[in-house]
């Protein structure tokens, strides 16, 4: 049986997000898509995750990955109003800390 390690080497992995920022609005958009032999991922799921009235984060990468750490940032935030520097130190720590415990 392959490991994840190696499912991931053989998985083609392409993967995008844009942002634009105007006056009073912004778009964003993210998706990947995963190739491994016939198989293929989800492709209606959405990548972009509401985190206050001014801030979303979006995020590619393998399906698995990608749920465990976006569930992990919903389920720490607080509802505070950061600032755009604080929530991206709380964002780097949260994925600091999972990739240094081997959790993703």
């Amino acid at each position: 049986m392959e490991s994840v390690d190696d499912y991931r080497r053989m998985t083609k992995l392409r993967e995008c997000v844009f942002g634009l920022v105007g006056d009073g609005f912004v778009i964003a958009a993210a998706d990947a898509s995963t190739g491994y032999n016939f198989t293929s991922e989800n492709t209606t799921e959405d990548k972009i995750t509401v985190l206050d009235s001014h801030k979303l984060v979006a995020a590619v990468g393998f399906p698995a990955d990608r749920h465990k750490i976006m569930h992990s940032i919903e389920d720490n935030w607080d509802g505070i109003t950061w600032t755009t520097e604080s929530t991206a130190n709380f964002i780097r720590t949260k994925l600091n800390n999972a990739l240094n415990n081997g959790e993703h």
